[in-house]
């Protein structure tokens, strides 16, 4: 082929990803942008031109796929490229917080590996449904912008995010102490508070497993209190470092993997309606956590790194 037919052939490809009525004007500028082209390379070079001259600038300028995407008018994107991520992260903490439910739900009664099966045939399967809801919402959204434009003025915000509440944290500490103090045994805690008035079937029921109690419930403390000890550094500080921040994310992690496997492992709770209610109330504790991991993740990946030479300047 001549370095002519090469760039028809490369027209042509484009042109035909353009739509009709657009097509022989496309061609044509694009015809003579890369006839000039291609004449400016060959007297930049001294040199006449050749198919090898022709293939690099064709090359150069892009695949047909990309060039034709140049001509046409702009589609409707159902979801804005600038909010891929957050729609990446919603789809993960959604599928994860039906995931953790179902799991609480198929493994309430205990069971082996048919117990799994199941449950990734019911809710392993069917959370793949909460992405297409998402983007049905996202395609209403765009709509609605489109159709309804509203011009949003920037406000500023406060940008040192990482000062804290002493106040509002010390109160957090106390009920955290509070909750691990109930945690240790909470029959023994209702019993202590009621004076022993109740029926001793209720304190019973509410009495942990043994299995639970042997080996998840002293993992479950040692993270707690970690925790809590955690934020007393950050109180006596008063405000976050990069250190606590990880550590936070780190320990929260720990803690729902931890959480995820006392709902897998079997009974919590010695009474059936206590065990339910904890599983329940689990789940929905490692919804929140998991939410509030995704948006310190989301943080520190946005956090702007300021250099040294920059901080001393």
């Amino acid at each position: 082929m001549t370095p002519h037919q090469l760039i028809e052939s490369y027209v042509d490809d484009v042109v035909r990803r353009v739509e009709r009525k657009r097509r022989n004007d496309v061609g044509v500028e694009l015809r003579l942008l890369l006839e000039d082209e291609l004449r400016g390379l060959s007297e930049a070079a001294g040199r006449k031109v050749d198919v090898d001259m022709a293939m690099d600038l064709l090359s150069r300028f892009g695949r047909p796929e990309d060039v034709a995407l140049r001509y046409r008018k702009p589609g409707f994107p159902i979801i804005e490229p600038a909010d891929g991520p957050a729609f990446a992260r919603l789809s993960a903490i959604g599928m994860a917080a039906i995931w953790i439910v179902g799991l609480s739900v198929t493994f309430r009664d205990g069971g082996g590996p048919e117990r799994l099966s199941h449950w990734w045939m019911t809710f392993g399967l069917g959370a793949f449904w909460w992405p297409g809801f998402l983007v049905v919402c996202a395609g209403v959204a765009a709509w609605v912008r489109r159709r309804f434009p509203v011009a949003d003025e920037w406000q500023p915000r406060a940008i040192d995010r990482d000062r804290i509440n002493r106040p509002a944290w010390v109160l957090v500490i106390a009920v955290s102490t509070l909750g691990i103090i109930w945690l240790t045994s909470p029959a023994q805690f209702v019993e202590q508070l009621t004076g022993g008035r109740l029926a001793r079937q209720f304190y019973e029921a509410i009495s942990y497993d043994e299995t639970f109690r042997q080996l998840r419930l002293p993992l479950l403390m040692t993270l707690l209190i970690t925790h809590v000890m955690l934020y007393a550094v950050l109180v006596a500080q008063g405000r976050w470092q990069r250190l606590t921040r990880q550590l936070d994310i780190v320990l929260s992690a720990a803690v729902v993997g931890l959480l995820v496997w006392s709902l897998a492992a079997g009974q919590i709770f010695q009474g059936e309606a206590a065990d339910g209610t904890a599983r329940g109330a689990i789940a929905l504790v490692l919804l929140f956590v998991i939410w509030d991991i995704a948006a310190k993740v989301q943080r520190e990946l946005t956090r702007v790194r300021v250099p040294a030479f920059a901080k001393r300047a």
